[in-house]
C-alpha cells in the first residue's frame, strides 16, 4: 500500500507475511516471499515483543535473519529497520530490554499500533531512510517508485515485470500496453 505522511511525502510498502524456518529452502511459501523482498529497497522487521502469544522475540529475529542470509547475501545486506511492536503488552518492555542486549548494534523503534505510540517517528524514519538509500535495483535513473505489472506469456503462464513510474506515465496512453 501507499503511505502518505503529513509532510505530503509518500512511499510504497509491501507487506510480507512472517517467514518460517526453512523458507529459504522452499518450505511453505517463504521462497516466494523472499523473492519479493529481494526487490525491496529497505526491509522493515516487525518484531512482536510479547511472549504471551508464544513468541520469542530474540529467536524470531534470529530465524528471519538466517533465512535472509541463507536465501541471498544481497538480501541479508539490505538496509533494515527493526520495529518492536505490541509495546503496550505487559511483558513487552522486559522483552525489549533482552532483545536490545542480544542485538546491541540495532536501532529499534518502539511502537504500539493500538495507541499509535511511536508510529509517526517510525514513518518519518522510513521516509528518510528511503530517500537516503540508493536505488540498487536499477543502475539507470528509473523512478524509485516501482510497481509489479502482471503480463501474460500465454493464457496459462504469467510473469511479472517490474517497471518504473516514469515508464507507466509514458505508456498510459498506449492502448496496446494494457493487453
Amino acid at each position: 500500500g501507499v503511505v502518505k505522511l503529513k509532510n505530503n511525502s509518500s512511499f510504497v510498502v509491501a507487506d510480507l507475511p512472517g517467514l518460517i524456518e526453512g523458507a529459504s529452502k522452499g518450505i511453505g511459501l517463504g521462497d516466494k516471499f523472499l523473492k519479493h523482498a529481494d526487490r525491496c529497497k529497505v526491509l522493515l522487521h516487525m518484531v512482536n515483543m510479547t511472549s504471551l502469544e508464544g513468541n520469542d522475540p530474540i529467536n524470531d529475529y534470529k530465524v528471519i535473519r538466517n533465512e535472509l542470509k541463507n536465501y541471498s547475501e544481497k538480501l541479508a545486506n539490505k538496509k533494515e529497520i527493526v520495529v518492536a511492536s505490541k509495546m503496550d503488552m505487559p511483558d513487552a518492555s522486559e522483552n525489549l530490554e533482552k532483545f536490545k542486549n542480544a542485538y546491541p548494534d540495532l536501532e529499534v523503534f518502539e511502537i504500539c499500533s493500538l495507541t499509535l505510540l511511536g508510529v509517526d517517528k517510525l514513518l518519518n524514519h522510513i521516509d528518510k531512510t528511503l530517500k537516503e538509500t540508493e536505488n540498487t535495483l536499477y543502475n539507470d535513473e528509473a523512478s524509485p517508485i516501482m510497481m509489479d505489472i502482471e503480463t501474460r506469456k500465454s493464457e496459462t503462464e504469467r510473469y511479472y515485470k517490474q517497471i518504473s513510474l516514469d515508464e507507466i506515465k509514458s505508456r498510459v496512453n498506449d492502448p496496446d500496453w494494457w493487453y
